[in-house]
């Protein structure tokens, strides 16, 4: 499992959930994502360059000794979520993938946060994200989960998120057949566990069991 956080975090904010998975028999990599925590560099690209550490980890992780490579999984929270969706398109070799709230596409998030009354609107705030270098075209999550898709997929929001509403994961969940979709009642934008540890952990602990099974990973062969 490689775990990936959100933006402004670090690797301790998915702390509880790479317990939980841990005492479910996982072998857990959580790392702190490029301009965070410990690790070096100084912008977020809210997905368009972390997509590439996430790959970078599952190069990582397949190398390790008593790692079996055809049964990994990646979990992501919010902006963590767009790089991880990103990551896992291009990987077929990922075997099943949960996401915490996540936007269909970094325009769509953008035009969330700076409306058109708001004095930095979406289009402006795009427009300094590309004079950074960030690529915002191509971070499209909506994209991504349809090439995930057959593999499993897991929508993981709290119902009470005023950040990234739960009606924005419903939507993405309707256009993926067969992908479980999961709101915390108590939960907001993250806080999972401690919103609700007994439903973080049937919701994300009974996913990957089931996706990451050797009887999972027989039937897909």
């Amino acid at each position: 499992m490689v775990l990936v956080h959100g933006l402004g975090a670090n690797r301790a904010e998915l702390l509880p959930e790479a317990s939980l998975l841990s005492r479910r028999g996982h072998a857990v990599l959580v790392y702190d994502s490029r301009a965070s925590g410990e690790s070096e560099g100084k912008l977020a690209t809210w997905g368009d360059r972390e997509r590439w550490d996430v790959a970078a980890a599952l190069r990582w992780v397949r190398r390790r000794p008593g790692i079996d490579a055809a049964r990994v999984g990646l979990y992501g929270f919010s902006v963590g979520a767009s790089a991880v969706a990103l990551a896992a398109a291009a990987d077929p070799e990922v075997r099943a993938v949960a996401l915490g709230p996540v936007w269909p596409s970094l325009d769509a998030e953008l035009r969330h946060r700076f409306p058109l009354t708001h004095a930095r609107s979406g289009m402006v705030a795009a427009l300094v994200f590309r004079l950074s270098g960030v690529n915002v075209a191509a971070v499209r999550p909506e994209e991504a989960i349809r090439r995930v898709a057959p593999r499993p997929i897991l929508f993981l929001s709290g119902a009470l998120d005023e950040d990234t509403p739960p009606a924005v994961d419903d939507a993405l969940a309707d256009e993926v057949p067969n992908s479980v979709r999961v709101h915390l009642p108590r939960a907001g934008h993250g806080g999972f566990f401690q919103a609700d540890p007994i439903g973080l952990d049937a919701a994300l602990g009974e996913f990957f069991d089931r996706a990451l099974s050797r009887t999972s990973d027989a039937a897909t062969r």
